[in-house]
């Protein structure tokens, strides 16, 4: 029990140095809710909304792996787009409307390594998982996990005989 207690704690911890920055006086970011453990025992980190963060703030560029959401409004499509994939890092995205043609259009452009639609972190095990970029490479899950440690070769062999032409013309 205590390890699991240790691994909570350690979690805790990387999370809090993660979102530090949402306190820092200097940011332009507006901590609308959350944005700090809970005082209580345990290690607990509350559902975070940040709002206001500029597009090359630490807050939108990094990875922060907790209940954070940061808000970023946008003008069209194109410009959330734009928005979405500038970052150094692809490890999971979603997309929320009720326009399914528009879901499906967005995600293929979305550079992440999954894209949910209109929900947010549901794993199937039949599904690869993995991020691009500087999330990482390859993928786990699924079959695709397994093609990670193979290689394709393609070898094709002409079994029948030689053709013998009489000029350089294809037959």
């Amino acid at each position: 029990m205590e390890t699991n207690k240790n691994a909570v704690g350690a979690l805790a911890a990387t999370l809090l140095a993660s979102t530090a920055f949402l306190g820092a006086p200097a940011a332009s970011a507006t901590v609308a809710t959350g944005g700090a453990p809970l005082d209580q025992p345990g290690n607990y980190f509350p559902p975070t909304l940040i709002t206001n963060a500029k597009q090359d703030s630490e807050i939108v560029q990094g990875e922060v792996f907790g209940p954070v959401l940061v808000v970023v409004p946008f003008n069209d499509e194109s410009h959330a787009l734009q928005l979405a994939n500038d970052s150094n890092y692809g490890l999971a995205s979603s997309v929320w409307t009720n326009d399914v043609a528009r879901a499906l259009r967005v995600s293929q452009q979305v550079e992440a390594g999954v894209t949910w639609v209109n929900d947010h972190l549901p794993i199937a095990s039949e599904a690869p998982h993995g991020g691009i970029k500087g999330s990482g490479f390859g993928k786990d899950m699924s079959h695709e996990s397994l093609l990670e440690y193979t290689v394709t070769h393609h070898i094709m062999v002409k079994h029948a005989e030689p053709v013998v032409h009489d000029s350089f013309r294809p037959a």
